[in-house]
């Protein structure tokens, strides 16, 4: 577990090892969009089910991180390609608990891509997944809460949209490595499998009935008068919903 604990700090502060090698040909540099291939009815019904379960849940918050002073935080569109293997906007189609670890709550987050900003078009009109460290906790024994609520990043609703620099998790599952085989058993290993690398700077999302991104980080918004960070992200946002409405 020792591992597990290591690697997810490891994700929280640099990008996987690999996530380098990009592709900078001017076809990847293009935005391509997709027709909605997403089916709503079950988006909606999978969003009450997930809703139902969120709203009896014991919830225990945790506070910021203090991760300003080592984390990547991208202060413009080139930042942002440079550090991912793709940028990608997309539709969240549905939320999964995580199970086998005991000491974190993990949720797996599938998202139907609608857009790719950046990189190579594989997974256009294509479901990837990638994971949050939040959620549902799977520990029997702990009964004074069963979720674990981040105040920096809170996990996207279903129906929600997002925007986000991906890389892609890699895990062979011939040979596993920490904590590869938890990720592999819960879904989140294939070849449709993606970190996004610190998600307190590196995510945005508009809600249903909202017409722009926003930082998905709350915080970032709120402590905008004296934060170097929240103004270069707010920046930065303001050009991520000038590409998407081009």
């Amino acid at each position: 577990m020792k591992k597990l604990l290591g690697l997810i700090l490891l994700l929280a502060i640099f990008p996987l090892t690999g996530c380098g090698n990009l592709n900078k040909q001017t076809e990847a540099e293009s935005v391509h969009e997709a027709n909605s291939g997403v089916d709503l009815n079950e988006v909606h019904k999978k969003k009450t089910l997930w809703e139902k379960k969120l709203h009896s849940a014991k919830i225990q918050s945790i506070g910021p991180n203090q991760m300003e002073d080592i984390a990547f935080l991208p202060t413009s569109l080139d930042e942002l390609k440079t550090h991912n293997n793709i940028v990608a906007n997309g539709t969240i189609v549905d939320l999964e608990k995580m199970t086998g670890n005991h000491d974190s709550a993990f949720t797996k987050i599938s998202m139907h891509v609608e857009k790719i900003l950046y990189g190579k078009k594989t997974f256009y009109n294509k479901t990837i997944v990638f994971f949050l460290n939040s959620g549902f906790i799977d520990n029997p024994s702990q009964k004074d809460y069963n979720y674990v609520a981040s105040s920096e990043v809170p996990i996207p609703k279903i129906g929600s949209k997002i925007i986000a620099g991906f890389n892609p998790l890699n895990i062979d599952p011939k040979n596993f490595d920490g904590p590869d085989e938890f990720f592999y058993k819960n879904g989140v290993g294939g070849k449709n499998a993606f970190i996004v690398n610190i998600p307190i700077y590196n995510l945005w999302v508009q809600n249903e009935g909202e017409s722009k991104y926003k930082p998905n980080n709350p915080t970032l918004i709120k402590d905008t008068k004296d934060n170097w960070y929240s103004k270069k992200i707010l920046s930065l946002t303001k050009d991520l919903n000038k590409l998407m409405n081009k």
